[in-house]
């Protein structure tokens, strides 16, 4: 993650090990202190291999401050990660 004044910008990969039982999703979720933006949330899946992803998403006034990534296989979804913007 990289952090920027209202917005944050976000790449790696995810992947999937078999393409024949089903796909993997990681999921990412913005926040503004307690508040989810649900309208920010972003997903990016692979079905078999490696999928590489770079975006940067624009928060509203007061920015984005904190970031759950979830990552889903066939339905079964967890919180990889939880990441705040440094002070």
């Amino acid at each position: 993650m990289t952090w920027y004044n209202r917005s944050v910008g976000v790449q790696g990969e995810v992947y999937d090990y078999t393409s024949s039982a089903g796909s993997t999703t990681a999921k990412f979720v913005f926040f503004q202190s307690d508040v989810e933006l649900s309208s920010l949330t972003q997903t990016r899946t692979s079905s078999g291999g490696s999928v590489s992803f770079n975006f940067l998403v624009e928060g509203p006034s007061g920015g984005i401050n904190g970031v759950q990534v979830w990552l889903c296989h066939s339905g079964d979804c967890f919180i990889a990660d939880e990441v705040t913007k440094p002070i």
